[in-house]
């Protein structure tokens, strides 16, 4: 079996919660190719969604052994770091990927997810502003997009649809085949809980 097939089917086990599954298809994509540092981010980011920092910890030190490194390890960093309470390590985490500007804007993600988790929306929901801004300052509009539509849950799931709206409206506007921006059509709420684009 290919690396991309494991890689795939990896990403859609998450993608539907099956996360025992994917850490069945992480191993594989880590044996059928040890120095794809893809396969070891997979494995440790399906340890971390269930909350095994230790595990996730163990496999990076694997990449790391390889001489393999990618800015998303930054980010598994900083949430393995909040699994554990280390706020200092979560602070070295951040430093690190702020130092990568190909990680930046997702360090200001996660920081303002645990932001939020500690109440604070305000700096949260600057944060998340912050990652957007950064994507789009360093040429990646679909990286701003993806922001763009986790803020539209985020503030939709804190009761504030108007914010969400404007968030979905912007994230669709990004084509998927090259990234730019375009004029999209207008996004409405379709019920009181459902965002869907206009017939």
């Amino acid at each position: 079996m290919s690396c991309p097939t494991v890689f795939w089917r990896d990403r859609y086990c998450k993608a539907w919660g099956k996360f025992e599954r994917s850490e069945e298809e992480g191993k594989k994509s880590i044996e059928v190719d040890p120095d794809n540092a893809y396969g070891y981010h997979n494995l440790a980011n399906s340890y971390v969604l269930r909350k095994r920092p230790a595990d996730a910890e163990a496999t990076l030190k694997r990449a790391y052994e390889r001489k393999l490194d990618i800015h998303e390890f930054a980010g598994l960093r900083h949430e393995i770091a909040f699994l554990k309470g280390d706020r200092q390590e979560m602070e070295r985490a951040a430093a690190v990927g702020e130092e990568k500007l190909s990680a930046e804007n997702w360090i200001y993600d996660m920081s303002g997810d645990f932001s939020a988790y500690y109440g604070h929306l305000a700096q949260a929901r600057k944060a998340w502003r912050r990652a957007v801004e950064m994507a789009e300052a360093t040429g990646h509009p679909d990286q701003a997009a993806q922001h763009e539509a986790g803020i539209a849950v985020r503030e939709f799931l804190l009761g504030n649809p108007a914010e969400a709206r404007r968030a979905a409206t912007a994230a669709s506007h990004v084509v998927p085949e090259t990234g730019t921006r375009r004029q999209g059509q207008p996004w409405r709420w379709r019920s009181s809980k459902t965002l869907a684009p206009k017939p």
